[in-house]
């Protein structure tokens, strides 16, 4: 395979490309090192948020963001929860190692603001220098052996990967139709929905959190989106991957007409971000694969929850303590933050990635730091809000046109560890998860335990939908994304809690019980007992898949430099095989460490047949990792032929959204339009929704199931009797409908235009 070319930034350049470029990011709350969400707490509850989103839709419209690089996003576990928030796993659970403390170089609070760190200098102009033109690197030969990436990949269909098309029952979700159905959440019109409650509600008296504090330099504000040298497409057009055995891109086989590509509006987009970041959000995405809900929410948005509740934050750290008020000494009520003013701003700032300078150097560690140290701080704040938090990300998806989030909770770990400790204090080796297994699962109170987990997922979709009025006619357009749950494990405890909640996991997604849909590790993966412990971990998954095949599994892996305290290249060489190969992984998280594996090249191409998908949070990588441009291995997957989605992974702490994830791929990776669309297609190809496929075949995009084979996605008539009902049977088929239709709709759009 002939070299790629691409652009090669100094140091120094691609350093303040990165700054600013997170910079601009907006605000999303990030889940811990082990992203530990807050479903099932027992102090959910209904009211509306504080820290509304009405100013980041504001923002949104009014300033186009590019995704600032420089701005990290590092992952910490958060301090144990008391039993009520469950907090989800990016929180440590009681007794785990702290990644916080892990980790002792951290930044210190008082970070260093991007508005002085860059001057205008380093962006002489907006528009992008020396950009090739998209139009002609995209052509059709770009991918003479991957079939236009939309068929990209073998026609094998995945053994597990059809789950049963039965809904949970009796669960009307209103976000399940498809296009001719009365969905009024379906059209995603810019308008705003009658009767919708405006997400961006605060309490009375509250400063809008969107809004900069008087005279405060707000590095996502105070730039225009920095111009970021875009990588030549690093494609040969000649290329012809001999070994390949995908087909080509003629699609003659299909009976639905080709739609047209707009990707000469793509090309134009590129001449400024700003057009560049309204051509992405109107474009379709398909789902959030890689999504923790503990992370996914604005600082604004949690610093709201810990006001109402009456909770203290201390005046150093910015730790949320539990009050009760008036606060102890050291502390401020967290009241104080919802006002303009140096504490907001600095309560921000500990609580995200805004702000954050990454070291010119390259180094990862800084940035690595402060992204998983969020997360203890702002814990507290979110315990009993699950609710608010999935309303919050549901109006966000519909924003821009994500119909689809699987998003990462934890939940029942507390009484689970105390059942562990009592009947199995031992924690179990590879010879003896048989024996563990059988004694949990034959406990009552382990069942018990699973019955209160489903539950709490239930209620906290419940409450969310409640919040967003999905119950009025028309429903707010957030009422139509769908949104699934994947049980996430902490990786950085006892092996014997590590696998009780494995097995946990495995019972909620086997019995299709609270939408949990799949089973995740979560937490540093660097952490010392997740390094230790790693072969371990990945064979307790391996057994539970035997005993369970039809459970889902995504597993963070190879989320990994060299660079990072106490990780070394053997660490770098096995962690994406074995959560291929040992634990059996259907989809992997991160997987930047790729080119250092052994065999890296017959591992994507076991990744390939197998039908293992990639999820590529690119913002993420850039900011806790300090990988993108040529060190990213995006297009080494995607020239082995390995399903890839962008995700986001957690938006609110990285202060990004999946636009901007896509503007990356855009500017940094050289991504063209079919590129986007077969990710976000394989985002729901892929998914662990239930339902059976739309697709004939996975990962290739270019003949439909029987039932559809002859119908046409199109925004203005419905598909015929047999397809509807297929699609009325099937949310996954459904959401892979609605997604081909919407992109008929966005073709149509830019035709127009």
């Amino acid at each position: 395979m002939e070299k790629r070319l691409r652009l090669r930034w100094s140091v120094l350049a691609r350093a303040t490309a990165l700054g600013l470029a997170v910079s601009v990011l907006p605000v999303a709350a990030v889940a811990g090192p082990g992203r530990v969400g807050v479903a099932g707490g027992t102090e959910q509850s209904g009211i509306e948020q504080i820290g509304g989103d009405q100013s980041r839709s504001e923002r949104s419209q009014a300033e186009p963001r590019q995704p600032d690089l420089r701005q990290a996003d590092l992952r910490q576990a958060e301090p144990s929860q008391a039993e009520p928030s469950q907090a989800g796993l990016r929180r440590a659970d009681p007794g785990q190692v702290d990644p916080g403390q892990a980790y002792p170089a951290q930044a210190d609070p008082s970070r260093p603001d991007l508005s002085q760190a860059h001057s205008s200098e380093a962006y002489p102009s907006q528009a992008y220098p020396s950009r090739p033109d998209l139009s002609q690197a995209h052509s059709p030969q770009v991918y003479s052996s991957q079939a236009d990436l939309s068929q990209a990949h073998s026609s094998q269909a995945h053994s597990s990967q059809a789950h049963s098309s039965q809904a949970y029952p009796g669960q009307a979700d209103p976000s399940q139709s498809y296009p001719g159905q009365a969905d009024p959440g379906q059209t995603h019109s810019s308008q705003a929905d009658p009767g919708q409650a405006d997400p961006g509600q605060a309490d009375p008296g509250q400063a809008d959190p969107g809004q900069a504090d008087p005279g405060q330099a707000d590095p996502a504000q105070a730039h225009s989106p920095p111009a970021h040298p875009t990588r030549a497409h690093p494609h040969h057009p000649q290329s012809t991957h001999p070994q390949s055995t995908h087909p080509q891109s003629t699609h003659p086989q299909s009976t639905h007409p080709q739609p047209t590509h707009p990707q000469h509006h793509l090309a134009s987009a590129t001449r400024t971000p700003a057009d560049l970041a309204r051509l992405l959000r109107d474009l379709p995405k398909g789902g959030d694969l890689h999504h923790h809900l503990g992370g996914a929410v604005r600082a604004e948005s949690l610093i709201g929850y810990a006001a109402r509740d009456r909770k203290c934050v201390d005046a150093t750290t910015y730790v949320v303590t539990p009050g009760p008020q008036p606060c102890g000494p050291g502390q401020r009520p967290a009241q104080d933050a919802t006002r303009p003013g140096p504490f907001r701003r600095e309560v921000v700032r500990a609580w995200s990635m805004r702000g954050f300078v990454l070291p010119p150097d390259g180094d990862p560690q800084p940035g690595h730091d402060h992204f998983f140290a969020t997360f203890g701080k702002f814990a507290g704040a979110e315990a009993g809000h699950d609710a608010d938090m999935l309303a919050e990300v549901a109006r966000d998806a519909a924003r821009e046109r994500t119909t689809y989030v699987e998003t990462l909770v934890t939940v029942a770990a507390e009484p689970l560890r105390r059942l562990v400790d009592r009947v199995h204090p031992a924690d179990p080796g590879p010879s003896g998860l048989a024996e563990f297994r059988d004694a949990l699962t034959r406990d009552p109170r382990f069942q018990e335990i699973v019955q209160q987990a489903a539950a709490a997922y239930d209620q906290s979709f419940t409450d969310y939908r409640k919040l967003l009025g999905c119950d009025r006619a028309p429903a707010p357009r957030g009422c139509s994304v769908v949104i699934r749950f994947d049980y996430q494990v902490g990786r950085a405890q006892a092996a014997r809690h590590v696998f009780a909640q494995q097995i946990l996991g495995f019972e909620l997604a086997r019995r299709r019980i609270g939408r949990v849909v799949g089973v995740n590790m979560v937490q540093p993966e660097d952490a010392p007992v997740a390094l230790r412990d790693y072969t371990l971990h990945m064979k307790m998954i391996g057994f539970l898949k035997s005993r369970a095949p039809s459970v889902h599994v995504s597993l963070h892996a190879g989320e990994l430099v060299e660079g990072l305290n106490g990780v070394s290249r053997r660490d770098l060489a096995f962690h994406i095989a074995q959560a291929v190969d040992v634990a059996g992984a259907d989809r992997v998280g991160h997987g930047v460490d790729l080119v250092h594996e052994r065999g890296h090249q017959a591992l994507a191409a076991r990744m390939r047949r197998r039908h293992v998908l990639v999820e590529a949070p690119l913002i993420s990588h850039a900011q806790i990792l300090r990988v993108d441009g040529d060190r990213h291995p995006l297009h080494t997957y995607l020239d082995a032929g390995v399903p890839l989605a962008l995700a986001t992974d957690d938006p609110g702490v990285s202060r990004s959204s999946l636009t901007e994830v896509f503007q990356l791929g855009v500017t940094d990776q050289g991504l063209g339009i079919e590129e986007l669309r077969t990710s976000a297609r394989a985002s729901l190809d892929h998914a662990f929704v239930e339902g059976a496929n739309l697709w004939q075949e996975q990962d290739r995009y270019d003949s439909f199931a029987a039932p559809c084979r002859s119908d046409t996605p199109d925004p203005d008539r419905r598909p015929g009797a047999v397809c509807r009902t297929f699609l009325a049977g099937s949310p996954k088929a459904a959401l892979q409908w609605r997604l081909e239709t919407d992109w008929r709709a966005f073709e149509r759009r830019c035709a127009r235009d």
